[in-house]
């Protein structure tokens, strides 16, 4: 499950998504497509098939905020979203519990605590992942000088070079006074020639340093990341309000935990519960993503008045590109949802849900190894303790859950 659940975002920064910039909601289709394709499966574990709309309930919370998450991955990075929206929840789940289903805690000193952690722990994965803590690290790394000592000898060699040719050609003058005007005039071009290449040779060397008198070794940029980190500080306008890609990808992330922490929430009042619940939620989720489609078709149609034209309108599936990726990523959601539920029904809430959040540390490899969204050790190293601090805030609220038992 936490294999599953850390990797099923991969595809969404790969670089068949980049290449076609796939609209979220295209992608999010591509996970229910695969959802509902694969929910059946339970069936072979001996589930009985069963039914409740309820399921269309868990689909309108899934669907938007699953939409969310994929802008927040391809906006903040892999790393920071998938520990954003595994915290937030497992504290959005242990609210629903808490004040709405009637579990009671074992302390609630010891709950508050397990809180505080987990937003220091949230807190400090953004901050270690942010774009302000990489362009820092960049900056850090820029190759430096060459030291000014070494620019100032080459400078004075060939200032002396110089000022040496310069006085040859002069003595040269004075020694030809009584020669010839042809002579006097073949030593005065020859001292001036001396002289201009004397200048050259300064002036080629001087269009190598900068103005703080320094040889300039600018190393090439890596391109992929230099392009990475500038989509991150990109400024958006929203509502008059310019934010960054990077934390408009971080809201998306809490929108896709707060929302994704109450998918299952329908199942409580469901008569269906565990697997077999899968089935009715994967078909909710198929008709709340039809229905998405063809509200964005009769937008579109509204305000351009034309069947192709809206037709047209509509995000672009490139199914040639994002086929594969999308099932992939659909699959492995899949694989994890199921796990997920096998889990914490054979382990228990607590074992159970901490072993399905440690995704959070698979998706963090993913992000710092291959897609290099944190770089530096120093980051690297903070932000796997800050993720260490949050998956610990985690155990202790799932250990702190205690139902209460009705007589």
């Amino acid at each position: 499950g936490c294999l599953a659940f850390g990797t099923f975002a991969v595809p969404m920064k790969g670089k068949s998504a980049n290449s076609v910039n796939i609209d979220p909601f295209v992608f999010q289709t591509y996970k229910t497509t695969m959802s509902f394709l694969t929910c059946w499966f339970v069936l072979f574990f001996g589930v009985p098939f069963k039914y409740d709309p309820i399921g269309i309930i868990s689909g309108l919370l899934w669907v938007p905020a699953g939409t969310f998450g994929i802008y927040g991955v391809r906006n903040a990075g892999i790393a920071i979203c998938v520990g954003t929206w595994s915290g937030v929840t497992v504290l959005v789940s242990f609210i629903w519990g808490l004040f709405i289903f009637g579990e009671q805690v074992r302390s609630r000193i010891q709950t508050l605590l397990a809180v505080l952690l987990l937003l220091l722990g949230l807190g400090g994965m953004a901050y270690f992942s942010s774009s302000h803590r990489q362009k820092k690290h960049q900056q850090g790394t820029t190759p430096p000088l060459v030291h000014n000592d070494l620019t100032e000898r080459l400078l004075s060699d060939d200032k002396i070079e110089h000022d040496g040719i310069k006085e040859q050609g002069l003595d040269n003058s004075n020694d030809d006074d009584d020669d010839d005007d042809m002579e006097r005039g073949d030593s005065l071009l020859t001292a001036s020639s001396s002289s201009s290449n004397g200048e050259d040779e300064l002036t080629s060397f001087d269009s190598l340093i900068g103005s703080s008198g320094a040889i300039e070794m600018e190393a090439k940029p890596d391109t992929e990341q230099d392009e990475e980190e500038r989509r991150r500080k990109e400024v958006i306008s929203v509502c008059g309000l310019k934010v960054s890609r990077f934390s408009l990808g971080l809201a998306g992330a809490v929108y896709n935990g707060a929302l994704g922490g109450s998918a299952i929430v329908p199942m409580h009042y469901s008569e269906i519960h565990g697997l077999p619940f899968v089935i009715s939620f994967a078909i909710g989720a198929s008709i709340v993503t039809a229905t998405i489609w063809l509200l964005r078709f009769l937008y579109h149609l509204q305000r351009l008045g034309n069947f192709q034209s809206a037709w047209n309108a509509l995000p672009s599936f490139h199914l040639r590109v994002m086929c594969i990726p999308g099932a992939i990523a659909g699959t492995l959601w899949s694989i994890g949802n199921v796990a997920s539920i096998l889990a914490v029904t054979y382990l228990g809430e607590g074992i159970g849900m901490s072993v399905v959040q440690s995704a959070m540390m698979v998706s963090g490899l993913w992000g710092i190894l291959y897609f290099k969204e944190i770089r530096g050790m120093y980051n690297i190293f903070w932000w796997f303790v800050a993720a260490c601090i949050t998956l610990v805030s985690i155990i202790f609220l799932s250990h702190e859950h205690e139902a209460i038992k009705n007589p």
